[in-house]
C-alpha cells in the first residue's frame, strides 16, 4: 500500500514539473517574440501580412497592415520570394507619387522587407 502511495506522489511531483518547464519555455518564446517586435519598431519596420488576389482590375499582392484601419500598400518592388498569401512581414518604404494600379492600396516602393515571426 505504501508502495502505492508513493508512485502516485512520485508521479505527481514528476508531472507538476514538467508542466512548469513546458509553460516557462512558452513564456520564454513570447517574451523573444515581444523582444523582436520591439527591436523591429525601433529599427522603424512596419508589420503586415502579403495579401493576393486574383480579382480583375485588383492588385495581386498588397501587404496588409496590422490594426483595425487595416490599410493596403501595393508594392511595386515586392520580390517573388516573398510572394506568399498570408506571409507575416516586417517592411519600410517610401511613398510613390503615382497612380493607383488598384482602388483598395496605395503604391509604395519597399526600401527593405523582412520575414517576420
Amino acid at each position: 500500500m505504501k508502495t502505492i502511495v508513493a508512485c502516485i506522489l512520485l508521479l505527481t511531483v514528476v508531472g507538476c514539473c514538467s508542466m512548469k518547464s513546458k509553460a516557462s519555455s512558452s513564456e520564454a518564446a513570447a517574451t523573444e517574440t515581444v523582444l523582436e517586435n520591439t527591436k523591429m519598431l525601433n529599427e522603424g519596420y512596419i508589420k503586415g501580412t502579403i495579401v493576393y488576389s486574383d480579382k480583375p482590375d485588383d492588385c495581386a499582392y498588397t501587404i496588409q497592415l496590422e490594426g483595425k484601419d487595416k490599410v493596403m500598400y501595393d508594392p511595386m518592388n515586392l520580390e517573388i520570394d516573398f510572394q506568399k498569401h498570408g506571409e507575416q512581414v516586417w517592411f519600410t518604404f517610401s511613398p510613390l507619387r503615382r497612380m493607383n494600379r488598384c482602388i483598395k492600396a496605395n503604391p509604395i516602393r519597399l526600401t527593405d522587407i523582412k520575414k517576420g515571426t
